[in-house]
């Protein structure tokens, strides 16, 4: 069988070139009509390219799909393995892989990027999603760019989720250049160069990835940069570095594990290494609720490049709610400036474990060195009997540290002595830490019968200490006697009340025990990954309103914490979030009597009557009220073109967008590129509202400000003579209001060029003829009129008809002439 691509249309939408204008005559105000015309992109087709071909030099299939999709178009790839891959993208496309398909370079193709690498965006490819691929590229470097698995070079709004990029040996994994509003989420990245290069980039958002031992830093945000988001990755083993700032202004790093980022894998033999390298001035920098663990010997960096980033009482460089661990010189560290000037950074509350700060640094004047600003544990509290929680907060003004969900926290519970390892014996949990806080949940544990004390260790290292000090926030709690969990606390049950809600409706969970409503109690339901405290009413029912978008399944998790009386309980469920308006995509020739008519219900799935609908169609509203079915009617009365239209159910205040298409009442209609009075007509097909061809109908056309009416034969077509001069036209086709346009260009039969010479040169003026086909013509008269003699010669097998010039010197016009067409040049004689 022949390598292929396997073609799946889930639909097909037609491209139309046409003049078009809007008169009063388009509006039909007394019913609403939509009228003015824009053209919108429509998701059309999905290409699925099979694993048949897979090196991709031989056998393009993969390019050849993206060279053949159009904007807003999906390409599945479901081949495990492709070999000589480089692919540019060029247009909004969503190039996904279901099977983790594992692409490798070709070292010798740089088309486009001009640098080895697998997948390039290019400007034009703004919008487009790449999830679900693993990357390989060990290729030597070839062309002005390193080799990379991903770049994206001057495009927008592009999504890379779900990848792995294995190795890339000799550049970075991805490499983003003049690019904005890019989110990398989800991705693991290891073994390049550099895991992530930034340059002169805006908007970017780095979140959810693992950036492992990559060979000189895990990300490089290099030259003009801005606005740069790293929040929740794993930036681990990177050598020397795990995030370099070079130049940029606006970073947020927020709530990573960096960690081990250091030239040896054993800290103790680590000669550099730096969790975070600063090497330019920031306007703001935020580097708040990290784990940033034995990266040689800085947590945090900053060269003498830095230059005063806190001065009155501005936080340019801000450092806050970190936990620093086991760094061999210094957690943070600023470089004297080139005039020798001590550094300034703000530095919060944070956990230094084995660390020292360094005496150059300037923090805020005489407090920080006393100790009030370290980030300790707060106060342990009971939730209910056996449950406990403990915060990380600011010694000085108690602020939970909310925006820490990275390290844990140690339990014991009843542990003996102060050596903080884990003995046979010990009970114990270790917990993450969530939003700054700890939960934990000894319900089930064994207490004894009195004077139960609680530890709670936080990260790092050393041992258990009633010190509650920076260097290891520890706490305790005596557990009450009378708070000690019974054996005859109750189990309960959280029971979800509906899998399927309509948009606007309840989201509803009833928590028993043995069957019995257990009522104001708190249950929290996350959701979209936000969670509400919701308390039950009398029939231990717990109810949230659910807003989501609709045609589509959420993970959603309950939980009930359980009280002195009733052991907790959790549930996770998917649920799937109903429509309350529906309405489907329009396709139609141009004003028949197909419309648009959306469908509403209430949150409970109840038709509505007499109820609004918006619609939104570029800008312009318009208004119409459902029948007793729930159902409204919008006329739709506009120029051949795609068209997003955007209608909302005013009840509930949900929203969908549908695509509306209007075909021309003509088709058969193309661009014409044909040579000088050769046999080339234009034609078009005139079409009935069903999109049937139509007999005996006129059609005007338009062409160079004539018009031509011509009539349709028994096959609806209609056709115009083209007898028009070498040059480019624009010929519209106009019938029952609907226009069509296309270029008409009309190359010469005959060409020449204009001649220098001297007076005493021997040089002919050389005219060359060609047939209706564009062939050399010869045996044909062509005449010249120079200096007002006419002189007549005949083309040669060439299609050449030559002329001798000996004329004195001077500028002449020399005219040409075959088969009705005459083009002049300029002949320069120069003494």
């Amino acid at each position: 069988m022949d390598k292929k691509i396997i073609l799946i249309l889930i639909s097909v939408f037609m491209l139309f070139a046409f003049a078009q204008g809007i008169s009063a005559a388009d509006i039909d105000n007394s019913t609403d009509v939509i009228s003015q015309a824009e053209t919108h992109e429509v998701l059309g087709t999905k290409y699925v390219v099979d694993g048949s071909a897979e090196n991709q030099m031989n056998n393009p299939t993969i390019q050849t799909a993206i060279d053949n999709a159009k904007d807003g178009d999906t390409i599945e790839i479901t081949g495990k393995n492709y070999e000589h891959c480089h692919f540019v993208v060029d247009k909004k496309l969503n190039i996904i892989s279901n099977v983790g398909t594992t692409m490798s370079t070709c070292p010798s193709n740089i088309k486009g990027s001009n640098g080895v690498g697998i997948f390039y965006f290019s400007p034009e490819a703004s919008g487009s999603v790449l999830s679900g691929f693993t990357f390989v590229n060990n290729a030597a470097k070839n062309g002005e760019v390193d080799p990379y698995a991903v770049y994206i070079e001057g495009a927008k709004d592009i999504q890379i989720t779900n990848n792995t990029i294995d190795q890339v040996s000799n550049g970075p994994g991805i490499y983003l250049k003049d690019a904005s509003n890019i989110l990398i989420n989800n991705n693991n990245i290891q073994y390049s160069k550099n895991g992530i290069l930034i340059e002169n980039s805006n908007k970017i958002t780095i979140t959810d990835n693992n950036i492992e031992n990559n060979k000189n830093s895990g990300i490089y945000v290099g030259e003009n940069n801005k606005n740069i988001n790293i929040m929740n990755n794993n930036i681990v083993g990177n050598n020397w570095k795990g995030i370099v700032v070079n130049s940029a202004n606006n970073v947020n790093i927020i709530s990573n594990v960096i960690m081990a980022n250091r030239d040896n894998s054993v800290q103790a033999r680590a000669n550099n290494g730096a969790g975070i390298y600063v090497d330019c001035t920031v306007d703001s920098l935020k580097i708040n609720g990290n784990y940033i663990f034995e990266n040689g010997n800085y947590g945090v960096f900053d060269t003498y490049k830095t230059k005063k980033s806190f001065e009155d009482n501005y936080k340019a460089q801000e450092i806050n709610f970190n936990i620093f661990v086991g760094h061999k010189t210094r957690g943070v560290f600023a470089q004297q400036n080139e005039g020798g000037d001590t550094g300034i950074i703000y530095v919060g509350s944070n956990v230094y474990s084995f660390e020292q700060l360094c005496p150059s640094t300037y923090y805020e004047p005489g407090v920080l060195k006393e100790g009030q600003r370290d980030m300790i544990f707060g106060e342990m509290t009971k939730i209910s009997k056996g449950v406990y929680k403990i915060s990380l907060i600011r010694k000085d003004t108690g602020e939970v540290a909310k925006c820490l969900s990275v390290g844990n926290v140690t339990f014991f519970l009843n542990k003996e002595g102060t050596d903080s390892s884990i003995k046979p014996g010990d009970i114990y949990q270790i917990v993450p830490i969530i939003n700054g806080t700890a939960t934990v949940n000894f319900k089930n544990a064994t207490f004894k019968p009195s004077q139960n004390v609680l530890i709670a260790l936080g990260p790092g290292y050393g041992a258990i200490s009633q010190s509650n000090s920076s260097t290891r926030p520890c706490a305790y709690y005596t557990i009450p006697d009378s708070d000690i969990p019974s054996n005859d606390t109750k189990d309960s049950d959280l029971i979800l009340q509906n899998a399927s809600i309509y948009y606007g409706g309840k989201l509803s969970y009833i928590l028993k025990d043995n069957g019995a409503a257990i009522v104001n109690a708190t249950v929290s339901i996350t959701v979209n990954g936000k969670t509400y405290n919701k308390s039950t009413n009398k029939d231990g029912i717990a109810s949230m309103n659910i807003k989501l978008i609709s045609n589509k399944q959420y993970n959603v998790t309950a939980v009930y914490a359980g009280d002195d009386d009733y052991n907790g309980a959790a549930l996770n469920s998917t649920i799937t979030v109903i429509p309350t308006i529906t309405a489907e995509d329009v396709e139609k020739i141009f004003r028949n009597k197909t419309q648009y008519y959306p469908k509403l219900t209430d949150s409970n799935g109840k038709a509505l009557k007499d109820t609004n609908v918006t619609m939104n169609i570029n800008g312009v509203f318009y208004t119409k009220t459902t029948n007793d079915k729930g159902i409204a009617t919008q006329t739709i009365n506009l120029n051949p073109g795609k068209y997003i239209i955007t209608s909302t159910n005013t009840a509930t205040g949900e929203s969908i967008s549908n695509t509306i298409l209007v075909k021309p009442n003509m088709d058969q209609n193309k661009n014409i590129v044909k040579y000088f009075k050769n046999d080339t007509q234009y034609s078009v097909r005139a079409l009935d509202e069903q999109g049937n061809p139509l007999a005996k109908q006129n059609v005007t056309f338009n062409i160079n400000g004539v018009f031509y009416t011509k009539t349709t034969n028994d096959e609806g077509i209609a056709t115009q003579n083209i007898n028009l001069n070498p040059g480019t036209y624009i010929i519209t086709a106009m019938y029952k209001d609907c226009f069509v346009s296309n270029n008409i260009t009309v190359l010469p039969t005959l060409t020449a060029h204009d001649l220098n010479k001297t007076f005493s040169e021997s040089k002919e003026f050389v005219a060359k003829v060609v047939d209706g086909q564009g062939k050399e013509l010869a045996n044909q008269n062509v005449t010249f009129n120079i200096n007002g003699v006419f002189y007549n010669k005949v083309t040669d097998v060439n299609g050449d008809a030559k002329l001798n010039i000996r004329l004195m010197a001077g500028e002449y016009i020399i005219t040409s002439m075959y088969n009705g067409y005459a083009t002049s040049n300029k002949v320069t004689v120069k003494a």
